[in-house]
This record gives structure tokens, sequence and C-alpha cells, in this order.
């Protein structure tokens, strides 16, 4: 089959409604949120693999010390991730429907 023959693909647009965009200020803020999870994650992982050539060198107290470190960067890039998600979220009017008076 030559290249001309190659049947194109189709890209689908989302219906209406389905896909909704946030405000650029929004897709930056969720953006810098997942830079700086990302970023933690490296951290965390990186003193993980210390923690594994100090716990072969029989140094297992300092490499508890970069296990504990590591969990704690894990669960501020967690919170980062739940921020982000949060900034994407389309923001609504307030959260209780407004009273009716009788």
């Amino acid at each position: 089959m030559g290249a001309q023959e190659r049947p194109t693909h189709q890209l689908s647009r989302p219906s209406t409604g389905e896909h909704m965009s946030a405000p650029p200020e929004e897709k930056g803020e969720s953006r810098e949120y997942l830079d700086s999870a990302r970023r933690l994650y490296d951290r965390a992982y990186r003193l993980r693999e210390s923690a594994e050539a100090l716990r072969d060198d029989n140094r297992y107290e300092e490499a508890e010390a970069f296990e504990t470190r590591a969990l704690e960067l894990e669960d501020q890039a967690r919170q980062y991730e739940r921020r982000a998600e949060d900034s994407r979220l389309p923001t609504t009017g307030p959260r209780r429907p407004p009273q009716v008076e009788e």
C-alpha cells in the first residue's frame, strides 16, 4: 500500500459541554502545581536511591532518615496534585441553595 493509498484519520470533536476548558490563569496555576509535584516526586526517588545505597553500606539509620524524608516529599507532592485538581474544577456560586421566603 503506497503512501497515497493510506486512509487519513479523522479527528473527532468533543460534543458541546463535554470538555470544559479552564480559564488561562487556572491552567497555569494547575500546571505549576503539577510541576511542583513532579519535582517533589523526583527528589523522593533520588532519596530512595540514596537510602538503598546506604543500606548496601550497612548504614541503616541514615537510610531510614532518607526514607522518611522521601515519604514526606511524596505526601507534599500529593497535596500539590490535589491543588492542581481543585484549580481545574469550575467555580460555581454558593454551595448552599438560596433560602426561599415563604
